[in-house]
């Protein structure tokens, strides 16, 4: 598709692919604006697999109703040539594990400033009901001017909605995934979305993951069943406020775990506070 018109638009790049289909870098042909459109694949769409195609209609969905500088924007929906697609914002930047890879792990001052804005981002799609349910560092992009921006919600759920997925399958990425997820439990909350968000602070400071296994069900019962490390063990540069923050976050039971992710965002702006 590439150097081809789809649509209104010229695709000049191809950004990344999936299961549901492929990202593109595209220029509007009626102003020249970039974007980026999300194509279906044309095989996801066929009834074999209807589960692809409601997870594609669904984050169409979930981001048409979603209008928040934290969160990427979407511009439209369509169809052309009986593939489905729909255009977004262009991110100018990278995303955090890209950046993490360059240059090890974040600082903490770095990774407050971060987390403030994945916590307004996370506070406006659970504000729509919306639970995220795969927060991780590919799915947050930092743009040139260090705007954090959430992507990827293709196995959102809506909590007032028809869940996409049945009862005792685990959805999301297990070195990420709430202890309730990896038991594949129905009811998920956005209190999922805070427990993946001590794990994205925690790799951020420390330059890995809180649980290492050999494949999913190693993780999954790390999750379920080991503590969690302190990460100012992991690293000694780490202030103890945010030993006490990620352990909260990380707690195994959800009703243990912060109130919001509001909270959470007022507990950073306070460790901000001490530190300075």
């Amino acid at each position: 598709m590439v150097g081809t018109e789809f649509g209104p638009f010229f695709i000049e790049k191809e950004l990344g692919s999936g299961a549901m289909g492929a990202v593109y870098k595209a220029r509007y042909l009626k102003n020249s604006q970039r974007v980026a459109i999300k194509v279906m694949n044309f095989a996801a769409g066929t009834n074999a697999n209807s589960s692809l195609h409601a997870r594609f209609e669904r984050e169409a969905e979930i981001l048409k109703n979603l209008n928040h500088g934290n969160i990427v924007r979407l511009f439209g929906v369509g169809r052309f040539k009986g593939m489905r697609y729909y255009a977004m914002e262009l991110i100018d930047g990278e995303t955090l594990e890209e950046i993490k890879k360059r240059k090890g792990q974040f600082s903490w001052e770095e990774t407050i400033e971060i987390g403030i804005q994945v916590c307004s981002a996370l506070q406006a799609a659970h504000d729509q009901n919306i639970v995220h349910r795969d927060l991780k560092l590919p799915n947050l992009m930092m743009t040139s001017s260090g705007v954090v921006k959430l992507t990827d919600f293709g196995i959102a759920k809506d909590l007032e909605g028809t869940a996409l997925t049945s009862a005792h399958c685990a959805i999301g990425t297990a070195a990420y995934m709430s202890p309730e997820q990896c038991k594949g439990e129905r009811d998920i909350s956005f209190k999922s979305d805070l427990y993946s968000l001590g794990v994205v602070l925690f790799e951020m400071m420390t330059g890995r993951r809180p649980f290492r296994g050999e494949n999913a069900m190693e993780l999954f019962l790390h999750h379920v069943q080991s503590k969690v490390e302190k990460p100012s063990r992991v690293n000694t540069d780490i202030p103890i406020w945010f030993d006490t923050l990620i352990l909260h976050l990380m707690e195994k039971k959800p009703e243990h775990r912060p109130a919001s992710a509001a909270v959470v965002r007022t507990v950073l702006e306070e460790i901000r506070e001490k530190m300075t």
